[in-house]
């Protein structure tokens, strides 16, 4: 598929693309994505669907300008794409994106031919349905088993049996830090490698974990005997070999587990605000002062 951004193909601008970074990405999560009772009931996830809202990309095109009037031409391409979102067509799909800057790294002084990044924008990223889990006793990520569901392999994980335990001071201001028994949050990347038989069958393999990474819910991640509840957050960069269909992802996950509050009900106080209580049986904050 050749590059072309609202139906015009680069050349009309004198570029060639010769490669591209970034539009495989996988976005990282915005808003609230969890938070640390510092205590015995860990992280809490927020994982509903009402609680998942998404960042964008950044797809950058590694351009060579082959014309006889870069400075013109590019004025020409700025004046076209800046500041509003086009539909960009890249080898591994279709992207409404925005020129978001443009380098110029190299050029040759005599006749202007130059290599130039051209960076996009892409706001909304969208993924396909979550596929069906064929699974297997492999490394899983709920019932998808990486291997067979998509093509790739764990070649290694940081973190998964990392263990840093929360400081808390005894009194505040007074008193030296103490360490409890309540670990930090965790975070744990797993480097996946794949090869495929051709670039369609990578560039649907790695969208589909895309969607399984979206969806709603913890994840069980199951490796080597061990299982934690996941959840994705975090921004993971795919890199793509296209003329060889490899793939290496950094996945970057985070361990945590959804709260209940049936047992909850207890009043904390925040030492450092008097006016604001946590009533967690509640579910809200409560200010003693009213406006509740």
């Amino acid at each position: 598929m050749s590059y072309t951004i609202d139906s015009n193909s680069f050349s009309v601008y004198n570029m060639t693309v010769l490669s591209s970074i970034g539009a495989l990405d996988f976005p990282e999560r915005l808003g609230d994505v969890d938070y640390d009772w510092a205590d015995s009931n860990g992280v809490e996830a927020y994982v509903s669907s009402s609680d998942l809202h998404w960042d964008g990309r950044e797809i950058s095109l590694l351009v060579y300008y082959n014309g006889s009037n870069m400075y013109s031409d590019l004025a020409t391409f700025r004046g076209l794409y800046e500041g509003q979102n086009s539909a960009l067509v890249t080898t591994y799909g279709s992207h409404t994106a925005t020129l978001k800057e443009i380098k110029i790294n190299q050029v040759e002084r005599v006749n202007q031919k130059a290599i130039l990044v051209l960076k996009f924008w892409e706001p909304s990223v969208s993924v396909p349905s979550v596929p069906s889990a064929t699974g297997g006793s492999g490394v899983k990520i709920g019932a998808f088993d990486l291997r067979v569901d998509f093509g790739l392999k764990v070649a290694g994980q940081k973190g998964l049996y990392d263990h840093k335990y929360n400081a808390r001071e005894r009194s505040y201001g007074n008193q030296p830090k103490q360490y409890s028994n309540v670990p930090d949050p965790r975070r744990i990347t797993l480097l996946l490698n794949g090869h495929y038989s051709n670039a369609s069958n990578l560039i649907s393999n790695v969208n589909n974990l895309h969607a399984v990474l979206r969806s709603s819910g913890l994840k069980v991640l199951s490796y080597n005997g061990i299982t934690a509840n996941v959840y994705f957050g975090d921004n993971s960069k795919v890199t793509v070999i296209l003329q060889a269909f490899m793939v290496s992802i950094r996945l970057k996950l985070r361990l945590g587990e959804v709260l209940s509050y049936e047992d909850a009900g207890q009043v904390i106080y925040y030492p450092k605000d008097d006016n604001v209580i946590f009533y967690p049986g509640a579910g809200k904050i409560i200010y003693p002062g009213g406006n509740n």
